[in-house]
């Protein structure tokens, strides 16, 4: 890291050549560049614990389906209150708020009841927070429905003895003869498909990878499933990790919301910038040269049209950028030198994080635990904007060392997509 702040041209130039990878990637239709990761269900310690119960909460908090919303949710230890900050990718961002309020406040009163009363507490958690989440189950049960209809006359052309009672247990699962079912109803029978033995032969199905044309309606049921029993199960484990949690976290706790950051100005093309000059720093980044080299080669022969695709990537047609809710957590978190709960610097997300987030987080000085990803790059994503002094310069060392991240990412990745 230099001593000095970088000029503010040369952050820009660096911002510029940052956004480059992406704009290529988005113009050969690619957007996964590396493997998807999970959070781990682990609780086998009171850290691991309050990472899942950090995670559960943003998921609860978030009623949005589509990756361009998400929540972030981190623990401030100050001075014996826990202060629960949250931070969302876009408006509306009070509705977040309230949510994780209203969440905290019922899950303390639930945790309080006697043993006897504790499984009446848990029915009322599952169904406020299925309520909370209406808009975002019945698009998921729509998805169950359409992915029953279309599992059923498939499951007529795999004719197999072991196969016969997969027809009444898909009936079981239509919501289209089940309409007296509500939302949290479905959440529940979702959660109990999975132990059943039918899930097991619905699993061996979708590994049949020499008819895909069969088993795509039984991999979108199974999502479909796992979609709405996740909901279920979430509100389950936060009540047994809260639980163990409740001295610490629950006693005393206030809720604030992250003041939103400005992210950095949209990326500009460079008249100079085209194919040849964003493959060649693609290029000289890595040990693979001579193969990736070549792969380009080809690769630009196949796509005659690529520099005006490159081109469409920029102007109107861009993505806004914004800053996402986890790199809001962390830099309020660095910038104002608050403590995390149990001195664990982990930000529980809604949705696994783009490869950009992952980056920066590897890289960042505040050393915080990298998020999960789903291995994508966002075309939105965006550092905050800063103005000069240690800021800028954290920032230039962090967006340096995940463009070189990203850069490396992207090049295996086109290298094994155009040999």
């Amino acid at each position: 890291m230099s001593a000095e702040p970088p000029s503010k041209d040369s952050y820009q130039t660096r911002l510029d050549q940052f956004y480059e990878t992406m704009k290529l990637s988005a113009a050969l239709g690619q957007r996964s560049l590396a493997k998807r990761s999970r959070p781990s269900s682990d609780v086998s310690s009171e850290v691991n614990t309050q990472r899942r119960f950090l995670n559960n909460l943003a998921f609860l908090c978030d009623h949005r389906r589509d990756n361009s919303f998400k929540i972030s949710i981190a623990i401030e230890n100050a001075d014996g209150l826990s202060r629960f900050w949250i931070a969302a990718d876009t408006e509306p961002r009070d509705n977040a708020l309230r949510c994780l309020n209203f969440i905290l406040s019922l899950l303390k009163r639930v945790l309080g009841l006697p043993q006897r009363l504790l499984r009446h507490g848990e029915d009322l958690l599952q169904g406020v927070c299925a309520n909370l989440a209406q808009s975002r189950l019945r698009l998921e049960v729509e998805d169950l429905s359409m992915a029953v209809k279309d599992c059923q006359p498939v499951l007529q052309k795999l004719s197999h003895p072991d196969l016969e009672d997969l027809p009444e247990w898909l009936s079981q699962l239509d919501p289209e003869t089940n309409q007296d079912r509500n939302n949290l109803t479905w959440c529940r029978i979702a959660h109990e498909a999975q132990e059943y033995e039918a899930m097991d032969k619905l699993n061996s199905i979708t590994g049949v990878s020499d008819m895909p044309a069969l088993t795509l309606p039984f991999v979108q049921l199974r999502h479909s499933i796992r979609c709405l029993a996740r909901q279920f199960q979430a509100c389950k484990d936060l009540i047994e990790d809260g639980g163990k949690l409740k001295a610490l976290l629950l006693n005393k706790f206030h809720v604030q919301m992250v003041t939103p950051a400005e992210p950095v100005p949209p990326p500009k093309l460079d008249p100079s910038t085209n194919f040849d000059v964003i493959t060649r720093r693609l290029i000289e980044t890595t040990p693979l040269r001579r193969e990736i080299e070549a792969a380009f080669s080809r690769l630009k022969k196949s796509h005659p049209d690529i520099e005006e695709r490159i081109k469409k990537q920029y102007g109107d047609g861009m993505a806004v950028p914004r800053v996402p809710s986890e790199v809001q957590i962390l830099e309020n978190f660095y910038k104002n030198r608050l403590k995390y709960s149990m001195g664990e610097s982990f930000i529980g997300i809604s949705k696994p994080s783009c490869l950009c987030s992952q980056a920066y987080f590897r890289h960042h000085p505040a050393a915080s635990v990298s998020p999960s990803t789903n291995g994508e790059l966002c075309q939105s994503w965006s550092p905050s904007l800063v103005q000069g002094g240690s800021l800028m310069r954290i920032s230039f060392y962090s967006i340096s060392c995940s463009r070189r991240f990203i850069l490396i990412s992207a090049s295996v990745c086109f290298r094994g997509s155009f040999r």
